[in-house]
């Protein structure tokens, strides 16, 4: 399984420029899919962090079931929204929570849950 996650790290005014709906769109439906086939991934993720705020907003490029992965992962972050793809399956999720650090707050959580619960 190949998984990629990124952060882009920022501040106002530019993190709400980040946070407008097009633009967590295009990245969600259009950006990170092309990347993840691009490079041959199964999974992606990048986070969107305000390192003055110590505030994020968490995007993946998934499936319905990757979701619950996020969901036990993250407990306690709100899942903003998801994004449905052309087949109609969600094919991008928006969560925000309090995590900054791509080492420490992201990667490992992410990890524990998905050997957890591997996805399909």
């Amino acid at each position: 399984m190949y998984i990629q996650c990124g952060t882009v790290e920022t501040v106002e005014p530019f993190y709400s420029q980040y946070l407008r709906k097009a633009t967590i769109s295009e990245l969600d439906l259009a950006v990170l899919p092309r990347i993840m086939k691009e490079q041959k991934l199964d999974l992606i993720y990048l986070s969107i962090v305000d390192i003055l705020e110590q505030t994020s907003v968490f995007l993946a490029c998934c499936t319905e079931e990757d979701v619950q992965v996020l969901e036990e992962a993250f407990p306690g972050q709100k899942i903003l929204r998801t994004f449905k793809g052309p087949d109609g399956d969600t094919d991008g999720v928006e969560l925000q929570g309090k995590g900054v650090s791509r080492k420490k707050e992201f990667i490992p959580p992410l990890k524990n849950s998905l050997l957890r619960s591997p996805p399909p």
